[in-house]
């Protein structure tokens, strides 16, 4: 009687397998780090810019309110602007409250960034908002 041959040939097919299924995994971990990290960096940029437009406000308030949202808005308009980072909308909102102790401004801002490997789990465009506020140096 001779030995069955199908042993090996059943070890090479598992093998291909998982190695298959590991590059599968192993994609789709690379794709998560991708979209999640450009996510993080858009946050930081933009964040970075509603820190500068809250505290270019702030410094513009002895002017008005008006004069200080002026400022606010287009100190944020310049730092981040749309496209930027591949973003596909992006909005600021300025607003000054005068009746606290010390004035302040705030800025919110958000963004829309598209991704390119979490739309094959169905999330497409991932929001990001952020928010600042920043009162004028005495």
């Amino acid at each position: 009687m001779r030995p069955s041959t199908d042993e090996p040939r059943d070890d090479l097919v598992h093998a291909i397998k998982v190695g298959c299924f590991a590059i599968l995994g192993a994609t789709i971990a690379f794709g998560l780090v991708i979209d999640i990290g450009h996510v993080a960096v858009v946050h930081t940029k933009l964040s970075r810019a509603a820190h500068m437009a809250a505290t270019a406000g702030a410094h513009e308030l002895h002017d008005g309110q008006a004069q200080a949202k002026k400022t606010a808005l287009a100190v944020a308009n310049k730092k981040f602007s749309v496209g930027d980072m591949n973003t596909t909308s992006r909005d600021f909102r300025v607003s000054v409250d005068p009746s606290a102790e010390s004035p302040m401004v705030a800025v919110h801002g958000n963004a829309y960034v598209p991704t390119m490997f979490l739309r094959y789990v169905g999330l497409e465009i991932v929001p990001v908002d952020v928010s600042a506020l920043a009162t004028p140096d005495r």
